[in-house]
C-alpha cells in the first residue's frame, strides 16, 4: 500500500572533498563487523574522460580516491597522479572481499608510468587496503590487442561474484571489439580466461555487466551484452539474438518476474546499425519476449515500478548525437519511450524519462523518480509526475545506503559537497524489505556508478 505520509527529503550526511568535482563515481564498501557503513569514491574536477577520438578531452585535474563513512567522516584520501586518466574507460575500480576476511579490498586499474598516461604496458591491477589506502598488491594488467581504435583499447573492467560460495574476481579488457576476460581465485591464481571477438561470434559487450544466478544452481552468471556467461568456467549459457545481432547494447538490466518466478533481461541497443528492434526483453533462455523501436541509438533506459499501481514500466531514451566536455556530457535529438515492461505495449507517462533513475524513497515498494541524474540539477518526482523536492547536483548512487527506512540517494556538487538524502517519514513495507534482502540487490548495489548503473536495481 502507498505510504500515507508525505515524502520529506532531508540531508542525512554531508561532507566536502575540498575541491571542485565534476566526476564522482561511488560504491558502498564493507569495512568489517562493527564498522560503520562506508563508501569509496573516485573523483576529479573534470567530467568522466572518454576514450573515443571524438569526445576525449585533455584532463586538467588528477583522479583521487576517498573512503568515508555514513557519518561524513573521511578515513583517507589518495591522489593517483598524472599517469591515471580520470575516466572510467581507463581506470575502473571495484570493492570486493576476495580473501573472505569480511572486509572489502579495493581493486583498481593503476598506471606505474606517471609520465605516459596511455602506456598500457605499465597499467596494473592494484589491490588496496580499504581501511588505510595502502597498496597491498599489484599484478600486470593484460594488454592483448593494442592495435585497435583508442575507444576499443581503453575499456578496462573489474567486477566479481560467487561460485558455490567462493568469491571470483573478473577483469576484462574491451567492449566494442575483441574482448579478453580473466577470472581470479582468492589466492590470485587464474581460474580461467577467455576471449571473444564480436561480429564473428556474437554481439559486443555493454556498459554494464550485472551479476546474478539466473538458473539458481549456486553459480553466478554475468551479462556481457546479450551474452550470459557463467563464472565457474567462463562458458556461455546463452546469447540472446545470437544468430542475428552483432552490435553493441548500452544497457542490460535483469528484471525479476515474481509472478512466474523467472528472470527477464532488458536491453537497449546503441550502435548506429539500423537493425531492429532497438529495445528488447528476453526470457531466462535468451528468447525474445518483445521488441520495439526499429532504428536509432537507444542510449539510456531502465525498468522500474512506476506504473499507476506499481506495475513494471520500461523506459528508453533515443539520442541523435552527443558530445563531452570537461564539464559534462550533452545530447541532441532526444526522444523518449515507455512500455509495459512485461508485454511491450506502449504506456504513456506525463513526464520525460531521459536521464532519470528509479528510487523508493518512502519504502512503499514502488518507485519515485530522480530526474537530471547527470545534468547537475537533480530533482525528484513521484511516479505520477508530481514534484517532490529539488536536491540539485548530480546523482552518484540510488539504493539502500544507510540504516534508515526507504532507499537513499547520494548526490555530489560542483563546489565539492557530497550529500546523502533520505525521506524522514519513510517506512519500509515487506515488499521493500524483500528487495533489500534479494541477492541481486545486495550484489549489484556495489557496482561503481555510471549513468546506467544507478538504474540497475529497479527491476527487483
Amino acid at each position: 500500500m502507498p505510504a500515507e505520509k508525505k515524502i520529506d527529503l532531508q540531508v542525512m550526511m554531508e561532507l566536502n572533498v575540498g575541491q571542485p568535482i565534476e566526476y564522482f563515481r561511488t560504491t558502498p564498501i564493507e569495512l568489517g563487523t562493527g564498522m560503520p557503513r562506508a563508501f569509496l569514491s573516485f573523483y576529479s574536477a573534470n567530467y568522466d574522460i572518454d576514450a573515443s577520438y571524438q569526445m576525449f578531452c585533455y584532463p586538467k585535474d588528477t583522479l583521487k580516491m576517498i573512503v568515508y563513512t555514513e557519518n561524513g567522516d573521511v578515513l583517507w584520501k589518495r591522489d593517483l597522479g598524472p599517469g591515471v586518466v580520470p575516466g572510467h574507460p581507463f581506470c575502473n575500480f571495484f570493492a570486493f572481499d576476495l580473501d573472505g576476511d569480511g572486509v572489502d579490498e579495493i581493486w583498481f586499474v593503476n598506471n606505474r608510468d606517471p609520465l605516459h598516461p596511455f602506456n598500457l604496458f605499465e597499467y596494473c591491477l592494484e589491490r588496496v587496503d580499504s581501511e588505510t589506502g595502502e597498496t597491498i598488491g599489484q599484478w600486470p594488467w593484460p594488454h592483448n590487442d593494442t592495435h585497435q581504435p583508442m575507444s576499443h583499447v581503453f575499456r578496462n573492467h573489474i567486477f566479481g561474484g560467487y561460485v558455490r560460495g567462493e568469491p571470483v574476481l573478473i577483469t576484462a579488457q574491451g567492449t566494442y571489439g575483441p574482448t579478453f576476460f580473466q577470472a581470479w581465485q582468492s589466492d590470485m591464481s587464474l581460474r580461467w580466461e577467455r576471449n571473444i571477438n564480436p561480429g564473428h561470434d556474437g554481439p559486443a559487450g555493454s556498459h554494464v555487466f550485472p551479476v546474478f544466478d539466473i538458473n539458481k544452481d549456486g553459480v553466478d552468471e554475468f551479462m556481457w551484452g546479450e551474452r550470459c556467461i557463467e563464472m565457474d568456467t567462463g562458458s556461455t549459457l546463452f546469447t540472446a539474438d545470437g544468430e542475428s545481432w552483432r552490435g553493441h547494447s548500452d544497457m542490460v538490466q535483469p528484471v525479476y518476474d515474481s509472478a512466474n518466478e523467472r528472470w527477464l533481461i532488458y536491453t537497449n541497443r546503441e550502435n548506429k546499425s539500423v537493425q531492429g528492434p532497438r529495445v528488447n526483453l528476453y526470457d531466462d533462455r535468451g528468447e525474445r519476449v518483445w521488441g520495439a523501436i526499429e532504428q536509432g541509438h537507444i542510449h539510456k533506459g531502465w525498468i522500474g515500478r512506476i506504473g499507476a499501481n506499481g506495475e513494471l514500466i520500461a523506459t528508453a531514451g533515443k539520442i541523435g548525437g552527443q558530445t563531452k566536455t570537461l564539464a559534462g556530457r550533452f545530447y541532441t535529438g532526444v526522444e523518449t519511450f515507455t512500455f509495459d515492461a512485461l508485454t511491450g505495449q506502449p504506456y504513456p507517462l506525463p513526464y520525460d524519462t531521459f536521464d532519470t533513475a528509479p528510487i523508493d524513497f518512502n519504502g512503499d515498494g514502488m518507485h519515485e523518480i530522480v530526474c537530471g541524474v547527470t545534468g547537475g540539477d537533480a530533482r525528484v518526482i513521484d511516479r505520477f509526475g508530481n514534484p517532490v523536492h529539488t536536491i540539485g547536483g548530480r546523482v552518484a548512487l540510488c539504493s539502500k545506503l544507510i540504516d534508515h527506512p526507504g532507499e537513499q540517494v547520494l548526490t555530489y556538487y560542483r563546489d565539492g559537497k557530497v550529500r546523502i538524502w533520505a525521506d524522514a517519514n519513510a517506512e519500509d513495507c515487506e515488499a521493500a524489505k524483500n528487495r533489500y534482502r534479494h541477492p541481486f540487490y545486495r550484489a549489484n548495489r556495489k557496482f561503481p556508478t555510471k549513468e546506467y548503473v544507478v538504474c540497475m536495481l529497479g527491476g527487483i
